[in-house]
C-alpha cells in the first residue's frame, strides 16, 4: 500500500530535508497568483471565450495543461495561442511578504509548471541558472554542483520553448534525452514539495515523465476540501506514490498558501541561518546490480565503507570494476566506447544498476548490429560533478611524455578541476597504463613556485610526502627540488637525490595513485579545511601490485587514517592487504560450476588475527599448502612412505633421504627465532617421551642452559626452581640496600648455583630433604 499521511501541520522530515538542501519546490499555477497573475482555471476560461467551444464552467476541467481542454484550446487557436498568453502575463511579477518568504527556504532547485516569471524573481538573489529545454540549449552550466537551477517544464513565451499541453512535454522528454536526464538527476535522492498546484495535476505531472519517480513528495492543499471528495483525491489519484498531504484552513483565497509558506520559512530559518545552493553530498555507493555485463549473468552485490575483492585471475574482478566505472558515467559520449566489451557476446542486451544513498541509477546497453547502444535514464553524482570518483588500473605511475608546464596554470586550460570528471575514471575504464604522473608534477610544480598562498601549498606538499612516508615507514623519500623549465620533479632517497621517474615501480605506484587522489581532493574541495577528510570513491585494481610485503601489511590502515570518508573498492591477491580487514568487507570472486558464470560471494572466514599462511589454506584462497610445489611434492612421498608397514630397498633409501632433507622444514615455527626455540626443546625431548612424564628438574635446567645460548634474558626463582623466560628488554641490575649495583661476589656467587643446579646437585632446607625421604 502507498504511504498516504495527512496532518495539518508542517512535518519535522519536510523541514529537515529543506534546511539540508534535499528538497525540490514544485510549482504551479497557485504561486503565480501570490504574483498577480491568473491562475490555470482563469487562463483556460480566457482562452474558451476566444473560441468557439461550447464549454460549460461545470465542464471546465482544473488538472492542468494535459487535459482535453487545453488540446481543444490549442486546435482552435493556433498560432494564436502564444501571442495572446505573451499580452496575458505581460506584468510584471508582485513579490509579496508570503512569495520572499518562499525566496528565503534554501531549497535544491525548483521545477516550473508556469510561463511567468514569478518565480525567477524571488529567487533572484541565488542567481538561478533557468533551463527550458531547447535543443540549443548548453546545459554545461547547469550540471555545475554548485548552481542553484529552475526548470520551466512548459518553457517560455518569449521564445520556441513554449508548450502548452503535456503531450508537447512527453514528446520534448523523449526527443531531448539530455534535457530528460537533467531532470530525473536533480529529482533522485530529493523529496518533492508541491505548491500552487491541484490533486489531479499533481498526478498529471508523474505521468508526463517516461520513468518512475520514486521518492518522498509533500503536497500542501486546501484543508476545506469536503472529506468525501478528500478520500477520492487520496485514495484514487494518489495511490502509488509515497505522499505526505499537508492541509491548511483558506479564509480567503491564497491565505491556506501564505500561511503554509510563511511557516514553514519560519521553521527552516530557526535551524538554518543562511539559503545555501546546491553543494557536494556525502554519497555512498552501496548496491551494485549487472545483468548480461561481462561474466556475470545475474549479480547482486552490497558494499561497505572498505570492499576488497579477491580470486583467482580471470574470475572477473577487473571487469566489475570498470562496470562499475560505465555505470557512473552514464551515457557520456567518451565511455560509450567501453560499453562494447563489458556486454555479453551471447546477449543482445544488458544493465548496470548502482544504488547511491538510496536512489538509483541504471545503465542499459543494447547490441544493435555491431554497435552497443547506451541508454541511462538520469545522470549520476559522478557525471553532474558533485561526486569524486577516482579509478586506478593495475600498472600505474608512468609518464605520458616529456611533460611541460602549461604557462602559469599546472592543468590543462580547458578542464575545470573543480569538478569531477569521467576522466577521473578512464584510466581503469579503458585500461592500459595510468599515466596521470605527469599531472602530479605539474600540481607540485606549480604549488611550489605559481601559487599565491605559498604558506597553504607548503603544507599541502609536507602533507603529501608524509602521508608517503606513513606507507613506506621504512624508507626514505623526501621532496628535493623542482623544475618549471624543464619541468622536473627531484627527491631525495637512500641513493640521493633522483627524479620521480627513476625511483622504483613500487614507490611510483603509490606516489602516483596517492598523488592524484590528493591532488583532485584539493582541487575539487579547494574551500574545505581539511580536504583529506572530505568524501570520494576509490576504484583500484590490484591495489597491492608493485608494492613490497610490509607496505601490502600496512596499506588498508594507513589509507583509512589519512582518508578517513573516503570509499574504497579494490581487488587484491594479497592475503596481506586481507588481513587488515573483517569478514563483511571481503568478497570472492570465483565461478559457478556448471553454467561457468562469474560470481561474487561474501567471505565466510574471518581472517582477523590469522597468519599470511593460514589466509592462504582458509576458503578465502584456496591453497592446499603455502610451502613450494616440489616441497609440498616430497612432503606428501614421505608421508605415504611413512605410512607403510613394509618399505622396499629402494623405498628405505628414499625414506631416509626424504627424512634428512625435511626434517629442518618440517617445524612449526613462524619466524627464525621461533624455530631455534623449538629445536631446543626438541633436543631434551629426544631424551625421554614428555608425554609419559613431565619434564625433570635437570630437563627444565638443561632447556634453560639452552636457551641462555640463545641470549634470552633468564630469571631463575629459588623457591619453586623453576626457569622463566622473559622476551622483553633486559631489566636494569638490582640494586642492594644500600641502592648500588650488585658486587661483583654477589654475581659469582649467583654464577656458582647456576652450575651447582645445572650438574645435579641440590639445595634446600633440612626438613624438604626429610620430607622428601
Amino acid at each position: 500500500m502507498p504511504s498516504i499521511k495527512s496532518s495539518t501541520r508542517i512535518p519535522d522530515g519536510l523541514v529537515n530535508a529543506c534546511r539540508q538542501g534535499r528538497c525540490v519546490l514544485v510549482v504551479g499555477s497557485g504561486i503565480s497568483a501570490l504574483g498577480g497573475y491568473p491562475t490555470w482555471h482563469e487562463v483556460v476560461w480566457h482562452l474558451i471565450k476566444l473560441t468557439s467551444l461550447k464549454i460549460s464552467p461545470r465542464d471546465l476541467s482544473v488538472g492542468g495543461p494535459g487535459d482535453v481542454v487545453a488540446d481543444l484550446i490549442q486546435t482552435n487557436l493556433g498560432p494564436n495561442l502564444q501571442p495572446e498568453l505573451k499580452a496575458l502575463f505581460a506584468k510584471r511579477p508582485i513579490i509579496g511578504t508570503a512569495l520572499k518568504a518562499l525566496g528565503r527556504v534554501p531549497f535544491s532547485g525548483i521545477l516550473s509548471l508556469n510561463w511567468d516569471d514569478t518565480i525567477t524573481q524571488s529567487f533572484q538573489h541565488r542567481n538561478p541558472v533557468v533551463v527550458s529545454g531547447t535543443p540549443s540549449e548548453d546545459l554545461a552550466e547547469a550540471f555545475h554542483p554548485e548552481q542553484f537551477i529552475i526548470v520551466k517544464l512548459y518553457g517560455d513565451l518569449s521564445n520556441e520553448s513554449f508548450r502548452f499541453t503535456d503531450t508537447e512535454l512527453r514528446n520534448v522528454l523523449i526527443r531531448h534525452q539530455e534535457f530528460a536526464r537533467f531532470i530525473a538527476s536533480r529529482l533522485q535522492s530529493q523529496e518533492l514539495l508541491f505548491l500552487g498546484m491541484s490533486a489531479p495535476s499533481i498526478i498529471q505531472f508523474f505521468k508526463v515523465f517516461p520513468w518512475p519517480l520514486e521518492m518522498r513528495s509533500y503536497i500542501m492543499l486546501p484543508r476545506d476540501t469536503p472529506r468525501s471528495s478528500r478520500s477520492l483525491e487520496e485514495q484514487s489519484l494518489l495511490a502509488g506514490y509515497s505522499t505526505n498531504i499537508i492541509r491548511y484552513r483558506e479564509k480567503h483565497a491564497d491565505s491556506g498558501l501564505r500561511s503554509f509558506v510563511t511557516d514553514l520559512e519560519g521553521k527552516v530559518r530557526r535551524r538554518h541561518k543562511q539559503p545555501k545552493a546546491l553543494t557536494r553530498g556525502t554519497y555512498r555507493l552501496q548496491e551494485i546490480r549487472l545483468q548480461n555485463i561481462a561474466g556475470f549473468i545475474n549479480l547482486d552485490l552490497t558494499v561497505h565503507q572498505k570492499t576488497v575483492i579477491i580470486g583467482n585471475n580471470g574470475s572477473g574482478k577487473s571487469s566489475f570494476l570498470r562496470a562499475v566505472c560505465l555505470g557512473l558515467c552514464g551515457e557520456h559520449p567518451e565511455a560509450m566506447a567501453a560499453a562494447a566489451p563489458l556486454l555479453r557476446v551471447d546477449q543482445s542486451k544488458g544493465s548496470i544498476l548502482l544504488k547511491v544513498d538510496g536512489a538509483t541509477f541504471e545503465t542499459e546497453l543494447t547490441r544493435t548490429g555491431g554497435a552497443v547502444r547506451v541508454q541511462s535514464r538520469a545522470s549520476t553524482p559522478f557525471e553532474e560533478g558533485r561526486w569524486l570518483v577516482l579509478g586506478f588500473p593495475p600498472l600505474r605511475g608512468q609518464s605520458r611524455r616529456q611533460a611541460t608546464l602549461r604557462g602559469m596554470d599546472a592543468l590543462p586550460a580547458n578542464q575545470d578541476v573543480s569538478r569531477s570528471s569521467v576522466g577521473d575514471v578512464f584510466p581503469l575504464l579503458y585500461g592500459g597504463t595510468d599515466q596521470r604522473l605527469d599531472d602530479i608534477k605539474r600540481w607540485i610544480v606549480f604549488l611550489r613556485h605559481f601559487a599565491k598562498d605559498q604558506r597553504r601549498s607548503a603544507a599541502i606538499i609536507e602533507s603529501f610526502f608524509a602521508i608517503l612516508g606513513d606507507f613506506m615507514s621504512d624508507t626514505t623519500l623526501e621532496l628535493a627540488e623542482t623544475s618549471d623549465q624543464p619541468l622536473e620533479v627531484r627527491v631525495r632517497t637512500q641513493d640521493g637525490i633522483v627524479s620521480i621517474d627513476q625511483v622504483s615501480q613500487g614507490m611510483m605506484s603509490l606516489f602516483s595513485w596517492v598523488g592524484t587522489t590528493l591532488e583532485r581532493l584539493h582541487e575539487v574541495h579547494s574551500k574545505s579545511k581539511d580536504p583529506k577528510n572530505e568524501p570520494m570513491l576509490l576504484l583500484i585494481d590490484e591495489i597491492d601490485a608493485h608494492l613490497h610485503p610490509e607496505w601490502q601489511r600496512r596499506l588498508m590502515s594507513v589509507f583509512g587514517k589519512h582518508f578517513p570518508k573516503a570509499q574504497i573498492i579494490a581487488t587484491t591477491h594479497s592475503p596481506l592487504v586481507v588481513a587488515e580487514m573483517t569478514m563483511d568487507e571481503i568478497v570472492v570472486s570465483t565461478r559457478d560450476e556448471e553454467s561457468g558464470a562469474a560470481l561474487l560471494v561474501p567471505a565466510a572466514v574471518e581472517p582477523a588475527g590469522m597468519r599470511t599462511d593460514q589466509i592462504l589454506t582458509s576458503n578465502l584462497f584456496g591453497l592446499t599448502s603455502t610451502r613450494a610445489n616440489s616441497t609440498q611434492e616430497e612432503i606428501t612421498l614421505y608421508a605415504k612412505l611413512n605410512g607403510k608397514s613394509r618399505r622396499s630397498l629402494r623405498e628405505e633409501k628414499i625414506f631416509r633421504k626424504l627424512r634428512v632433507k625435511l626434517q629442518n622444514l618440517l617445524k612449526i615455527g613462524e619466524t627464525e627465532f621461533a624455530r631455534r626455540v623449538e629445536d631446543a626443546v626438541s633436543r631434551v625431548f629426544e631424551q625421554s617421551d614428555p608425554l609419559e612424564a613431565p619434564l625433570s628438574e635437570e630437563q627444565r635446567l638443561q632447556v634453560a642452559d639452552f636457551l641462555q645460548e640463545l641470549d634470552l634474558p633468564l630469571e631463575v626463582d629459588s623457591r619453586d626452581r623453576r626457569t622463566k623466560r622473559t622476551y622483553t628488554k633486559k631489566k636494569s641490575p638490582k640494586t642492594n640496600r644500600h641502592g648500588k649495583g650488585r658486587k661483583p661476589r654477589e654475581k659469582a656467587a649467583k654464577k656458582s648455583t647456576l652450575k651447582k643446579r645445572a650438574s645435579g646437585k641440590k639445595r634446600g632446607s633440612s626438613k624438604r630433604r626429610r620430607a622428601k625421604k
